[in-house]
């Protein structure tokens, strides 16, 4: 992936060079940046989206820990044990019975 960053950043410092030399002559009023001024944006917009991810990282693992920790403050660990102690709200299954295939059988014929 660095791979990747690395390609795009050469290929927009390659578009800088080609655009400031050809560009210069036919645009008046445009806005022009230099070399420098593209490549510090680009550097900066990866390094940005580099500190968001590592501060989202640190802040829900540092949430999650406070929860874990308060679950257990609060006897978390014994509400799951009376969960497991608790009936299935499944119904058991019954024996065969006969009464309900057998009407099956006689329209089959």
């Amino acid at each position: 992936m660095a791979l990747k960053d690395m390609s795009v950043v050469a290929l927009f410092i390659f578009l800088g060079i080609l655009g400031s030399t050809n560009g210069q002559q036919n645009c008046q009023s445009c806005y022009q940046l230099d070399l420098s001024a593209i490549v510090g944006i680009i550097v900066g917009d990866i390094l940005l989206t580099v500190l968001i991810a590592l501060s989202v990282f640190y802040f829900t693992s540092r949430l999650n820990k406070s929860r874990l920790e308060a679950i257990k403050a609060q006897g978390g660990l014994k509400l799951k044990e009376k969960e497991d102690k608790d009936e299935s709200p499944y119904q058991e299954l019954q024996g065969a019975r006969s009464d309900i295939y057998s009407d099956l059988k006689l329209e089959a014929k």
